[in-house]
């Protein structure tokens, strides 16, 4: 499964449904793009402060496989 950043945001910012999300990610493998993890850092930053982007590494450490964006 490829994972947006809106539903990155979704699960830090514990928003309606957050846990569902956790549990599909939970479920079996799943990945992210750096530029949906760039583009939800800077969301979550605006929104946080800094904490967004720690509360950000969090997630993607338990549940994400970085997936590079190739030329």
């Amino acid at each position: 499964m490829i994972v947006d950043s809106s539903a990155l945001v979704a699960i830090v910012l514990r928003e309606p449904g957050w846990e569902v999300l956790v549990d599909k990610l939970s479920a079996g493998p799943a990945g992210a793009g750096a530029p949906t993890l760039a583009e939800a850092g800077v969301v979550l930053t605006a929104k946080l402060g800094p904490r967004g982007r720690t509360l950000l590494a969090r997630v993607v450490r338990l549940h994400l496989e970085v997936v590079a964006v190739l030329e």
